[in-house]
């Protein structure tokens, strides 16, 4: 399973063009994580969980399973100081091995 992230949070809101290459927020620019999920393939332990950082990219592929099931936990974006938006898209693909 591929999971990738769409990141709709590149620049804060009230930012003018004129403005924006001082006022990204993504990890690259200010060394801070913005986390959007956690994540991790089904029955590992929460040592294996992955976070899922802000980005200063408009799409990313984040994570690439090892199994068919992962579990995505969500950061509460209620908690957050400025909000984000974002969309965790995924798609399976049928592997078959040839023997």
């Amino acid at each position: 399973m591929i999971i990738a992230l769409y990141d709709f949070s590149l620049w804060r809101s009230g930012d003018s063009p004129s403005d924006q290459g001082s006022s990204r927020h993504g990890p690259e620019a200010s060394g801070v994580c913005h986390i959007y999920a956690h994540v991790q393939e089904h029955g590992a332990s929460s040592l294996g969980a992955v976070t899922l950082c802000g980005s200063e990219e408009r799409h990313k592929t984040v994570y690439t399973s090892e199994s068919n099931a992962v579990k995505v936990d969500v950061a509460n974006m209620k908690l957050a100081k400025t909000p984000s938006y974002f969309i965790l898209h995924y798609k399976s693909e049928l592997r078959t091995r040839m023997c």
